[in-house]
């Protein structure tokens, strides 16, 4: 999420403007946000290492979600393939 564009694109789709309405809904809902809290801290408490790193994955697809690549483009369908172990 902090890699994500913090605004509107200049032209959004019905659909991006109907994500951003439902997110403002989200974060002004104190029970979405005592829940947020309580994933975050018993995250923190973990023992152990997590069970995946995320920044390998967000800089790898970020640019994929940012160009907005449909998954079964052949540009989705090359980045699914290098991620293959």
């Amino acid at each position: 999420m902090r890699r994500l564009p913090p605004e509107l694109p200049d032209d959004p789709t019905t659909e991006q403007v109907e994500a951003w309405l439902e997110l403002a809904e989200l974060v002004g809902d104190p029970a979405f946000l005592a829940r947020v809290r309580e994933m975050t801290l018993a995250g923190s408490q973990q023992q152990g290492p997590p069970p995946f790193e995320a920044g390998p994955i967000v800089e790898q697809v970020g640019p994929a979600v940012s160009a907005v690549w449909q998954p079964d483009s052949a540009e989705g369908r090359a980045l699914v393939g290098a991620a293959d172990p």
